[in-house]
């Protein structure tokens, strides 16, 4: 198991917002909340569906067409309850969560088992960045988040695709005298 910590939005918040927060965070993706009227899942959304959101003039995180990974929200749940990590084991950033804790850790295995999937949502921390807690099922999967391949589009009214090589957020576009968003 492991954890992240990602920018949390919310369904309404824009897309442009969504390039920021994943800027100030040096992140790939983002986690949207549920709307305040339903008890739905929370989404993972990668880099890649954020950008082709942004070349696509979306305005919301809401209305992607991507509809992401879902996240059960288990913040409610009695090892998560209060927004807090702070039992032994599950400190935030923790690589390797529960370690030591067989017993905290078998608890949180049968979260797993309750809806398969790879990832939930421990804990949100409300503030200037919001942010959600994930643990994942296995290492491997935070890395892929992690490690996820950068992507870039122009921020001008073409927004243009950065092909390979990659570029660095800032270059200039090869079609026009914009520059890169990279994510």
């Amino acid at each position: 198991m492991d954890t992240l910590q990602l920018p949390l939005l919310q369904f309404r918040d824009t897309i442009v917002l969504a390039l920021e927060r994943m800027r100030e965070a040096d992140t790939r993706a983002i986690v949207v909340a549920p709307l305040e009227t339903s008890r739905g899942d929370y989404k993972l959304q990668m880099n890649t569906a954020i950008l082709r959101g942004y070349k696509e003039k979306v305005e919301t995180v809401g209305q992607l067409r991507d509809p992401g990974i879902d996240l059960p929200d288990y913040t409610e749940h009695p090892l998560f309850r209060g927004g807090g990590l702070d039992r032994p084991g599950l400190e935030k950033g923790s690589q390797s969560i529960a370690d030591g804790n067989p017993g905290l850790q078998r608890d949180i295995e049968s979260l797993f088992n309750r809806r398969t999937g790879r990832y939930f949502v421990a804990g949100t921390v409300k503030g200037r960045i919001a942010t959600a807690t994930i643990v994942t099922r296995h290492e491997g999967y935070a890395e892929n988040i992690r490690n996820a391949a950068k992507v870039c589009i122009c921020d001008g009214p073409g927004r243009h695709d950065g092909d390979a090589p990659p570029h660095v957020n800032g270059d200039p576009c090869e079609w026009c005298s914009h520059h890169y968003i990279c994510r």
